[in-house]
């Protein structure tokens, strides 16, 4: 029986109280609350202008909408000869002007953490900008960002059919539709959505085929849902079939009186109670429990294996015993698949058989036995302690320790470890999000991760939170092989649970062409960077697995790299002349700044001579970097690597580059003054991404790696903004070689570099940053025992600097030479006051033992 206002209400109340997370649903009927076209006006609309064309296709097009046949209506209205600017103004037009503020206006009221919905218009972005929480972030097909949905901790609107600001983009006509199905960002979307989330799903009917698609894909790559999980609100006159559509898959479904434009359906709406104070029994829920149960099992495969099999192979096996820890004695080997997959809450054929292969294995292996249909353990259970994070929670006690502030009992102690783990997961989940969104990976903000995570009472938060900054800005190789190996495992396994074709598809998807900036070779080819060896050896594994995979895979730099490496070096030579030669000085701006943020030739040389290699600059550039002009460099990579060089600087053979550049430029001079680019770098992103261009055009997998997150950005501002999803970051490329590939190597080094590419912490405060640099010079000069005892004196010198800073007006976070020299003095003044009150301490011990 179709619910009244009230009754509606109270059960919308009710779903809510039972789920802590909701996401709203939403269909064209919300937009035609907003005074939008339904989908039979918007079609008899596209109907009109083409009959100013083609009266007969305007015919057939009325002909299949009486029928309801709305998408092969769509496919006519592409086929007819509209001029292309006329096609699609006559979409957006009918899209852009609606009432946000009516009765929509109550889907605020909903307390919905986003909204995903399969129109194209901006009604509901609108709706929710004009609310107090603010512009909610955008995410749309086919931008990889629509991945971002996963992943968000933040309110968001998704259109998952595309968006009308784009029209030539949108799922329109029956082609499109079908190009959905085989879409595996958008399958992992409806997957994440009708797997593990709860929705409330409002607006739809059974003639809108955007929802007739939705089902149909969740039907066949999800199976039957959890009962209980999702509520469709559903008008009375609605045909039975979509209920029982809606019935199959486990929606449960509220009938409502569809009379006076759903008039009951907005009244319930418009007294729902968005507090959630109003709304018993909420969850609290673990954004990472799923990853949780599973982690310990990965971890411990991990260490079986090394780095000796693809990070997919791992996670696999070790959902797979996970698993069957679960069982008493054996189960059958289907069942056990079939368990795995609704783990990852996926329905694929060829999943199910990687699944199953991976099986075989564990028992080619003697870790399972099958034995007639039926697999067992066979070697024990895995234990629940991970040694890698008891390594890391007994340095930051250690460290703790040297701040001068002990851990005061075992109970605080004891907290340590778990909360490195929800550390170790939350940057699993942030960068398998970066991935599988194309982006370069946010740097760890450790303040940002603990914000309302539950420590024991009195535990001292913030010199923790401090310990933890100073271990990923500057960690000891065995915490940065730690990290490594911890890091790569909650990757690797929330993108498996979030984004699972994403990870199983990824070798049947591999480029053809792998495209290196500048900014990601010049680390793979200078000695002793913290970068080269993860990048030169990846470099290595990529053709070494081309090779044997027999993929038609070639990695390939833009000539215009040869000039900005050479650029780089000349500037690395007048930076030192600048520090007069004095190798303690560019010793402290490493240690202020970070090896990885400096220029990286004397990054290199840094590291070199703490290795012992080489005694001066001079020495490392003959050995290390003897190419000064580009016809040097270029001779030097082809005897070194096997990285093929293409393209020329003077001569663009890309029609793009002309339009590429002047979007750019553009594009910048909009930017703030610190994100503004030099005319030759823009000139040079432009040559390297009118390659790109001319690969994707070409129908190559082509891909640009890049660490620079602004270029992204600034394309994205741009009508080459489409070009963006074939660009991938430097951490993005590490981890889908990790994916498919073995190491191949022994993890020493490889595992330091890749912790501290995996780990790049954000940059603290300025009083925080002196801070923890004045603690790395004292420890050269005093032992640990003596530094714990010094953290006052820290404080006070660090606050008096920033002090200083200020009232000099100079920039702490300056580049310029000019500015680094300010810098350098001021740090030599407070330098000698505070070793002198290090001596004071020293005397003052002294003093005391002697008494």
């Amino acid at each position: 029986m179709p619910k009244d206002a009230n009754a509606l209400r109270e059960a919308v109340n009710e779903f809510f109280g039972r789920h802590g997370d909701v996401y709203l649903f939403a269909g064209a009927g919300v937009g035609v609350a907003a005074g939008l076209p339904d989908w039979k006006g918007f079609l008899e609309n596209l109907a009109q202008t083409c009959r100013q064309y083609d009266i007969n296709l305007y015919h057939a097009m009325a002909a299949r909408i009486s029928q309801n046949r709305l998408t092969s209506a769509a496919t006519l209205y592409f086929i007819a000869d509209i001029p292309e600017a006329e096609r699609y103004s006559a979409i957006r037009d009918q899209l852009r002007e609606y009432n946000h503020k009516g009765v929509v206006k109550c889907l605020t009221k909903l307390p919905v953490s986003g909204v995903v919905t399969t129109n194209y218009d901006r009604s509901l972005l609108d709706v929710y900008s004009s609310d107090e929480n603010g512009s909610p972030s955008d995410f749309f097909y086919p931008d990889p960002s629509l991945n971002q949905v996963q992943f968000s901790d933040d309110f968001f609107v998704a259109r998952i059919h595309g968006r009308i600001e784009n029209p030539n983009k949108i799922v329109l006509q029956e082609q499109d539709y079908d190009a959905l199905i085989d879409d595996t960002t958008y399958l992992d979307v409806l997957t994440y959505l009708f797997a593990h989330c709860n929705l409330l799903v409002v607006g739809y009917s059974f003639l809108d085929p955007a929802i007739q698609n939705v089902l149909t894909a969740v039907a066949a790559n999800v199976g039957t849902i959890q009962s209980g999980r999702h509520l469709a609100l559903i008008p009375d006159d609605e045909s039975t079939e979509l209920v029982g559509q809606l019935s199959k898959l486990n929606v449960e479904v509220l009938t409502y009186d569809s009379k006076d434009n759903h008039r009951v359906l907005w009244d319930a709406i418009c007294r729902t109670e968005k507090s959630s104070d109003s709304i018993t029994g909420l969850e609290t829920t673990d954004p990472f429990v799923v990853a949780r149960a599973y982690f310990a099992t990965c971890y411990a495969r991990y260490k079986m294996q090394g780095q000796l099999a693809p990070l997919l192979d791992i996670i696999v096996e070790g959902v797979l015993l996970s698993e069957l820890d679960k069982v008493d004695g054996s189960i059958d080997v289907s069942k056990l698949v079939e368990n795995v997959a609704d783990v990852i809450s996926v329905r694929s054929v060829q999943i199910e058989n990687d699944i199953r292969g991976q099986l075989f294995k564990l028992n080619s292996g003697g870790y399972v036995a099958i034995v007639e249909g039926n697999v067992s353990r066979v070697t024990r259970k895995a234990p629940r302690k991970l040694e890698d994070l008891d390594t890391l929670a007994k340095s930051i006690g250690a460290r703790m320790d040297l701040e001068g502030v002990g851990l005061q009992n075992e109970a605080h102690r004891k907290a340590i470890a778990p909360a490195i783990e929800h550390l170790v997961l939350s940057r699993g989940w942030h960068l398998s999000a970066s991935f599988a969104t194309h982006r370069v990976p946010d740097h760890v903000s450790v303040p940002d991760i603990f914000h309302g995570y539950s420590f024991p009472k009195g535990f001292p938060k913030k010199t923790f939170t401090r310990s933890v900054e100073g271990m990923l800005f500057n960690p000891e190789p065995r915490e940065s092989k730690a990290l490594a190996r911890l890091g790569e495992i909650a990757f690797g396994l929330e993108l498996v649970l979030r984004a699972p074709r994403s990870a199983f598809f990824l070798e049947k998807t591999l480029p053809e062409e792998i495209y290196l900036d500048a900014n990601v070779l010049m680390p793979a080819i200078v000695h002793g960077h913290p970068f080269n060896a993860v990048y030169s050896r990846l470099i290595r594994k990529i053709q070494r697995f081309a090779a044997e995979s027999k993929s038609n895979l070639f990695i390939r730099a833009h000539r215009v790299v040869l000039n900005e490496i050479v650029s780089h070096r000349r500037l690395a030579i007048q930076e030192y002349e600048r520090l007069g030669s004095n190798d303690s000085e560019v010793e402290r701006e490493a240690t202020y700044y970070g090896l990885d943020n400096m220029n990286v030739f004397l990054a290199g040389y840094i590291q070199t001579k703490r290795d012992g290699a080489v005694s001066d600059f001079s020495e490392y550039i003959r050995k290390y970097a003897s190419y000064g002009k580009e016809r040097d460099l270029e001779g030097y990579l082809k005897r070194t690597t096997t990285i093929m060089l293409v393209g020329n600087e003077r001569t663009e053979e890309a029609e793009s580059y002309p339009d590429i550049l002047h979007a750019l430029e553009k594009a910048y001079s909009r930017r703030s003054f610190w994100e503004r680019k030099d005319a030759a770098l823009i000139r040079h992103d432009a040559q390297q991404l009118s390659r790109l261009h001319s690969g994707v055009m070409g129908g190559k997998r082509s891909i640009f790696v890049t660490a620079d997150r602004t270029l992204r950005q600034t394309l994205g501002e741009t009508n080459y903004a489409d070009l963006s999803n074939y660009m991938m970051s430097h951490v993005g490329l590490v981890n889908m070689t990790r994916l498919i590939a073995a190491a191949y190597e022994d993890g020493g080094e490889l595992s330091t570099s890749t912790g501290r590419l995996m780990w790049a912490v954000s940059r603290t405060d300025h009083a925080e940053r002196i801070r923890r640099y004045l603690i790395n010079q004292a420890l050269r000069e005093y032992d640990a025992a003596l530094a714990a005892s010094m953290g006052s004196v820290v404080d006070d010198i660090a606050e008096d600097v920033v002090i200083e800073a200020n009232r000099r007006d100079i920039d702490l976070d300056a580049n310029s030479a000019l500015e680094k020299d300010q810098i350098g003095r001021l740090f030599d003044e407070y330098e000698d006051r505070f070793f002198e009150k290090m001596r004071d301490v020293v005397r003052q011990r002294e003093s005391g033992r002697q008494s």
